[in-house]
């Protein structure tokens, strides 16, 4: 009886965990803390920092391309929204000759991108890859060269209000 009265009381008495909010700008600084009036400068850098349950906030404009590996779990959704719908990801060469693709997306669970935009990338706009539970929603992805979004060995994808249109050589959402 001690022990089961001892661990309610340690659980009753545990400080309620907040999820945080981060900031992207074009006018931030990765050396920054993210907060709405000192925001990071890169999607990337908020990645470094983020945890489960966190939402980052990105301002219309433009960003590096970035890998999203690990995030989130199965008890907290983790956001990341662009509520202006104009932060517009770019392609990059500084990830790796092997990585032609604007936004990556591995090994995450419960997480959503809301409102971004890319183009032109040099496979998918968005590659989502052994993933649960992701969303992906009121984005803009053209003329990419293979396809504005795809995913591979995901479970509990949602793609909704998604505008995809000018791939190349193969479709605007490939779900396999």
């Amino acid at each position: 009886m001690l022990l089961r009265t001892t661990c309610l009381l340690a659980l009753l008495a545990s400080p309620a965990v907040h999820a945080a909010d981060y900031y992207v700008s074009p006018e931030g600084k990765d050396t920054q803390a993210g907060t709405s009036a000192a925001p990071f400068r890169e999607i990337r850098k908020a990645l470094t920092v983020i945890a489960p349950g966190d939402t980052v906030h990105v301002a219309d404009g433009s960003y590096k391309g970035f890998d999203a590996v690990g995030l989130g779990s199965a008890t907290t959704t983790t956001t990341l929204v662009a509520p202006g719908g104009k932060a517009i990801i770019t392609k990059t060469t500084d990830r790796g000759i092997n990585n032609p693709n604007n936004m990556v997306v591995w090994q995450c669970t419960r997480v959503v991108f809301d409102g971004f935009q890319s183009f032109q990338a040099g496979s998918a706009a968005m590659r989502i890859v052994e993933c649960s539970q992701v969303t992906v929603r009121n984005c803009v992805f053209g003329d990419n060269q293979r396809w504005g979004i795809v995913t591979s060995h995901s479970d509990d994808i949602l793609i909704e209000n998604n505008d995809c249109y000018g791939s190349i050589e193969q479709n605007g959402i490939y779900v396999a």
